[in-house]
């Protein structure tokens, strides 16, 4: 798997550094831990991984917990603690 390449074509005359992950002899848990530190793991993965056509509804589904592409520590670290101290359930939305 070290060898495989997944780029796009556009990139082939100067390929992007292929991050491998080894995962040899490692337990993986694949239990999302909904816990005080999810929004800032949903925030860095957010930020890590490309944004693709079929994602932009969800991008602006995070965009209005305060999570966006390109949002500095300070700014997620802001969202992530109003989003903290909102009690489950306070949010409603009314629809006439």
């Amino acid at each position: 798997m070290k060898q495989l390449r997944i780029y796009s074509l556009a990139q082939a005359s100067s390929p992007p550094k292929q991050n491998y992950v080894d995962m040899a002899g490692k337990l993986l848990d694949g239990v999302v831990k909904f816990d005080d530190f999810f929004y800032q793991r949903l925030a860095r993965m957010v930020n890590e991984a490309p944004v693709l056509m079929r994602d932009l509804v969800m991008m602006g589904q995070l965009r209005s917990l305060g999570i966006e592409k390109f949002q500095s520590r300070d700014d997620e670290a802001a969202s992530v603690f109003a989003l903290q101290i909102l009690p489950l359930g306070a949010v409603s939305v009314n629809v006439s």
